[in-house]
C-alpha cells in the first residue's frame, strides 16, 4: 500500500480551508475513533462530509457529529471580502443512501438539487 507523509508545503494550500475531526463517543473509556467528519471549505462551496463505522450506524452518533460540526461552522470567524458572504452549506449524497439522507435532514439540509445520482443537500 502507498503513503504519502503530507509536508507544510503540501498543506498550505489548504490551511484554514478544510476542518476535519475524528468522531469517539463520550461514553467510550477506550477512545476508539467510529468516524470522521469534517467541512471543506475550496470550491465551488463548503460541504460537509463524514463516515461513520457499520458498527455504530443507527446510533445517533452522525447526528450528534454533523449537528456539531455545523454549529462550529457557522460560528468560525469570516475573513476576506466583507461582501462575500457564504449563505449555504452543502452536502453530496447517494440518492440510495438513506440513512444519510435522515441524518443531513435532521440536521436542516434540505434537497437543493439531484445530479449523476446524487442528491445535493
Amino acid at each position: 500500500m502507498a503513503e504519502k507523509t503530507f509536508t507544510t508545503p503540501d498543506a498550505a494550500g489548504i490551511v484554514g480551508r478544510a476542518f476535519f475531526f475524528v468522531i469517539i463517543r463520550a461514553d467510550d473509556p477506550s477512545e476508539r475513533i467510529i468516524g470522521d467528519i469534517g467541512i471543506n471549505t475550496l470550491d465551488p462551496a463548503p460541504s460537509v462530509g463524514f463516515v461513520i463505522h457499520p458498527e455504530f450506524w443507527g446510533r445517533g452518533d452522525a447526528k450528534e457529529a454533523v449537528a456539531a460540526v455545523v454549529r462550529a461552522w457557522w460560528g468560525l470567524p469570516r475573513k476576506g471580502d466583507p461582501d462575500i458572504q457564504i449563505r449555504k452549506l452543502f452536502a453530496a449524497c447517494n440518492m440510495a443512501n438513506e440513512g444519510r439522507i435522515r441524518v443531513l435532514s435532521k440536521n436542516g439540509f434540505r434537497v437543493y438539487m439531484k445530479w449523476r445520482g446524487m442528491w445535493w443537500l
